[in-house]
């Protein structure tokens, strides 16, 4: 394990770990300074302290990652963030408020049990939309919010919420590589797995580009033709088709140049799970289809594919989140990354994208629930309104759209790209 360029081996330490011994196991042998820095953003422990009686010597350049695309050495901005979302927690606890744990989450749940139902059995277009609600609001805040030990103060049971309600909105293990370990570390870099979501090399490049650093395919430039319909299958394509690539890419090479999520371990247990849901996924979707046909059963993917499109891509692509500064702390790069964060004072908002509009304090903070975003929002207004005012201005959820799409068509329908510089 690299962090901070050193190399570490937590072998023994894993089963004794508090956040569980799956995501120590899942990262062996990978540069985790990032995850380590951001998931410990808020223990009160000397965890820098504790890494030291497992040091190994120091790593070789070839190992480190992570550790040399930002200073570690010295982070006084995150440093002065952390303390003070610290302060804010004093008496408080990181995770979801008892409220919700009482009302949202069993609220959601029961309903999406109503609508998996209902779905199968009445097949009415009503139906089919509710369902792709509730795969938003139930299935998927498990998995996202579960995954990063969000929810609960038991990691265990965060854990178990999202590898097994979390299955509809994405394969959970696949889920953990290309959020956590991919998208949450090299944001709006070239090793971002998000950064290719859309561009449909397995089709032609039938679709569009996130970044300037990608290649500008002739197909690009047609974009705004299959936009709609491509940002329906924002849901279904990481679901089945990248989880399939990332489970078969050990024994295709066709899946192994597809895949474009990061180096990881797949525990056994965690490919046996994922293999089981995504057949799972497929036979709902075809009992759908045999009963009601295809319009019923693609709606509800399509729906909530459209919801998990436009309240999270949005926030990342944007012209300003791709203006990125060498040599910046690690915090500071992801809170620019994050300049469509839109409707940040708007309880509204905030619980229709369960805080997914505020992604910059969700980033460097992945483990608190997403109620306390918007306390973390004003501190970062107090401490960083002078060195990030574009990346903190409050903006509507129609103008992050104006901007997602103004920059996409800069990017892919002109000739000369916007100068957004890559690292």
């Amino acid at each position: 394990w690299i962090i901070r360029g050193n190399a570490y081996d937590l072998t023994e330490w894993a089963s004794q770990h508090p956040g569980s011994s799956e995501i120590i196991e899942q990262t062996a042998g990978t540069d985790c300074t990032s995850l380590f820095e951001s998931y410990h953003a808020l223990s009160r422990k000397p965890v820098h302290q504790m890494l030291n009686k497992f040091f190994v010597r120091p790593a070789y350049t070839e190992e480190q990652d992570v550790s040399m695309m930002w200073p570690w050495e010295e982070t006084p901005i995150y440093d002065e963030l952390k303390e003070r979302v610290k302060d804010y927690l004093a008496g408080r606890s990181s995770k979801a408020p008892k409220l919700l744990l009482a009302t949202w989450y069993p609220f959601w749940l029961t309903l999406l049990t109503y609508s998996i139902w209902s779905w199968l059995t009445q097949g009415r277009f009503l139906h089919a939309v509710l369902l792709g609600v509730t795969i938003w609001y139930a299935s998927g805040d498990a998995v996202h919010s579960g995954s990063h030990f969000a929810i609960f103060e038991s990691p265990g049971l965060n854990l178990f919420f999202a590898y097994s309600l979390g299955w509809l909105h994405a394969t959970p293990a696949a889920w953990i590589r290309q959020r956590n370990l991919g998208h949450h570390t090299y944001t709006n870099t070239l090793k971002d797995p998000d950064i290719y979501h859309h561009d449909m090399s397995c089709l032609n490049h039938l679709g569009w580009r996130n970044h300037a650093g990608v290649e500008k395919q002739p197909m690009h430039a047609k974009w705004r033709y299959v936009c709609i319909p491509f940002t329906m299958l924002t849901g279904v394509v990481p679901l089945l088709v990248e989880t399939s690539f990332w489970l078969l890419a050990e024994v295709s090479e066709t899946c192994r140049a597809l895949n474009t999520y990061p180096k990881s371990v797949v525990l056994d247990w965690e490919r046996n799970l994922s293999f089981f849901q995504v057949g799972l996924t497929m036979i709902l979707m075809s009992l759908a289809t045999y009963a009601h046909g295809f319009f019923i059963a693609a709606t509800p993917f399509a729906v909530h594919g459209m919801i998990y499109h436009y309240f999270t891509q949005i926030t990342h692509v944007n012209e300003a989140s791709h203006e990125l500064v060498q040599g910046q702390e690690w915090a500071m790069h992801h809170l620019r990354c994050a300049s469509g964060d839109f409707g940040r004072r708007s309880r509204f908002w905030q619980f229709a994208t369960m805080g997914l509009n505020m992604q910059g304090p969700h980033h460097i903070f992945p483990s608190l629930h997403w109620f306390h975003y918007m306390a973390v929002y004003r501190i970062l207004q107090e401490v960083l309104s002078e060195k990030l005012p574009k990346t903190l201005a409050d903006q509507s959820f129609a103008q992050a759209c104006k901007n997602w799409a103004m920059f996409l068509e800069k990017l892919n329908a002109t000739e000369e790209p916007p100068n957004a510089k890559t690292d």
